[in-house]
């Protein structure tokens, strides 16, 4: 081979590179914008891993056929990038998520996410009869041997277990506010945990404080 024709195949095999990077970044930009569109759910993210791993395989093998080491290279980093990303997603608790009524009232309705604040609420003067509910949403499934307690530090204070069932309206976790203040005394600030067989963790729902945000029941 001459050196104008090796030129040619040298000049060939890196324009193909270059394309093959250039698809690759459209690759990660369309996939990570489907992450942001499905969510952080487990079961999704598993099936958009096998995915992700299935077309790397192809592509390599295409790269190879290219004997590009350089394309190569470019192409392995932009996976091991893709994968940091998808891990810091995979992190994550999920699409679950929580309200917080007080009587008929909406208090607030959280997503859980790593980097969530703790709401504190403070429940001021409403009556004893008064009933603080929780809804917990388990990506779209309620929770099974649900629990909540109230917190004194490390100290358990009272505990209260709920019946499993698949009626969403019936999935209520409730709490009578005259119990919670009685619980709470010399201003001290208490937390409301909830467990389930679905969660791995504890997750503290809120905090009680005479500092918090005052919260009062609909009329």
């Amino acid at each position: 081979m001459n050196r104008a024709s090796e030129h040619s195949v040298n000049v060939s095999v890196r324009v193909k590179g270059r394309r093959a990077a250039r698809r690759t970044q459209s690759v990660i930009k369309k996939t990570l914008q489907f992450v942001k569109q499905i969510g952080t759910s487990t079961q999704h993210l598993f099936h958009l891993q096998q995915a992700l791993v299935n077309r790397a395989v192809q592509q390599n093998k295409k790269i190879m056929l290219t004997r590009n080491p350089r394309a190569l290279a470019i192409r392995l980093l932009m996976l091991v990038a893709l994968s940091a990303t998808l891990l810091s997603f995979s992190n994550a608790p999920g699409a679950d998520s929580f309200k917080v009524y007080l009587n008929d009232k909406l208090l607030f309705q959280q997503y859980v996410t790593r980097d969530n604040a703790v709401p504190t609420i403070n429940l001021g003067e409403n009556p004893g009869s008064d009933l603080l509910t929780v809804y917990y949403d388990h990506c779209g499934r309620i929770g099974t041997q649900r629990t909540l307690t109230l917190l004194d530090g490390q100290q358990v204070l009272k505990k209260w277990e709920y019946q499993d069932t698949e009626v969403v309206a019936a999935s209520g976790m409730n709490c009578r506010v005259s119990d919670l203040k009685a619980l709470q005394k010399s201003g001290k600030s208490l937390s409301l945990v909830y467990t389930a067989k679905e969660l791995q963790t504890p997750l503290t729902l809120l905090t009680i404080s005479s500092t918090g945000m005052t919260v009062t029941a609909g009329k």
